[in-house]
């Protein structure tokens, strides 16, 4: 393996590690944002809402986390265009 394709091997590898990191932290900044939100506005009207706000979080981390674990698929240089995780 030449010396450029180490690099360029290495590259992709902390790019795909930083990708996973900002996934991971922007995903608990909106869950962050959802809850502070809430608290902002809570009062007796709050008060009914709250299984409902709980549901939607676990709903919506769920989901995300399923993305991630689901594969990527886009312009890499690979020759298949996908890398499974």
């Amino acid at each position: 393996m030449s010396m450029q394709s180490q690099s360029f091997l290495w590259q992709e590898l902390r790019d795909q590690a930083d990708f996973d990191f900002r996934a991971g932290e922007n995903e608990l900044n909106r869950q962050a944002q959802i809850l502070s939100t809430a608290i902002a506005n809570e009062g007796k009207a709050g008060e009914k809402y709250d299984d409902y706000l709980s549901s939607l979080i676990n709903t919506l981390g769920g989901s995300y986390r399923s993305g991630l674990t689901g594969g990527y698929s886009g312009g890499s240089s690979n020759q298949g265009g996908t890398r499974a995780k």
